[in-house]
C-alpha cells in the first residue's frame, strides 16, 4: 500500500502500468540514497583492502536511469514483505532481474572450479 495525496493505493494484480510505475517511482522516491551511498563506500574501503569485489542491491532493485526502484514485479505484486526481505515472487523477480543485467558478471567463481560464463 501506498499513499498518494491522502489517498491509498492497494497494490493488487488489477493495476494499470500507470500506477505500477507511480509505485516504482515512490519507492525511488523514499529511498535514503545518500545513507546507502555512504555505507557502501565504507564497504568498498573494506572491501579493497581486502581484495574483495562489491556488488550493490540497488543495481537490480533500482532502474536509477529511470528513477524507479522495483515496488511491484511486472505482474503488479508485492516485491518486499518489509525493508530487507523480499516475497517470494521479489526473490523469483529480482533474481530474473540480475540475471538479465548480468549482476554477477565480474565475480570469480575459480574457487568453485566453475565458470561464469553471463
Amino acid at each position: 500500500m501506498i499513499k498518494e495525496n491522502k489517498n491509498k493505493i492497494f497494490i493488487d494484480k488489477n493495476l494499470n502500468d500507470n500506477i505500477k510505475h507511480k509505485i516504482n517511482s515512490y519507492y525511488y522516491k523514499n529511498i535514503d540514497i545518500k545513507k546507502i551511498n555512504k555505507i557502501n563506500n565504507e564497504l568498498q574501503m573494506i572491501a579493497q583492502k581486502h581484495k574483495i569485489k562489491m556488488l550493490y542491491k540497488k543495481d537490480f532493485q533500482c532502474d536509477m536511469n529511470n528513477k524507479i526502484c522495483f515496488g511491484v514485479t511486472d505482474e503488479v505484486m508485492k516485491s518486499h514483505y518489509d525493508y530487507g526481505h523480499f516475497t517470494l515472487e521479489g526473490a523469483k523477480f529480482f533474481g530474473k532481474r540480475a540475471s538479465e543485467i548480468k549482476w554477477l558478471k565480474n565475480l570469480d567463481f575459480d574457487f568453485l572450479n566453475i565458470k561464469n560464463n553471463k
